[in-house]
């Protein structure tokens, strides 16, 4: 699954229990990913993120192991 912003603002609420193959990007834009609201499963979770003259904000629990693999030119990736 992907989600891409592009021009504008994007809150991205997390319905799966795993986040394997999770790719996002934003664009001249901005895009929040909220990944508190559904119960993850335990154990390593990976995700993608790439912000061009943009910014992705991942918001995750303390209990899990989130790996960001991401990139950002002249755009911002952060983790709360």
């Amino acid at each position: 699954m992907s989600s891409m912003s592009l021009f504008s603002g994007i809150e991205h609420i997390n319905t799966k229990p795993r986040l394997d193959n999770k790719s996002f990007t934003a664009m001249f834009g901005s895009m929040t990913v909220d990944l508190t609201r559904q119960p993850l499963e335990p154990g390593d979770h990976t995700i993608s993120t790439f912000a061009m003259f943009g910014a992705v904000t991942i918001r995750g629990p303390a209990n899990i192991g989130l790996h960001i693999d991401g990139g950002a030119i002249m755009g911002d990736t952060s983790y709360e």
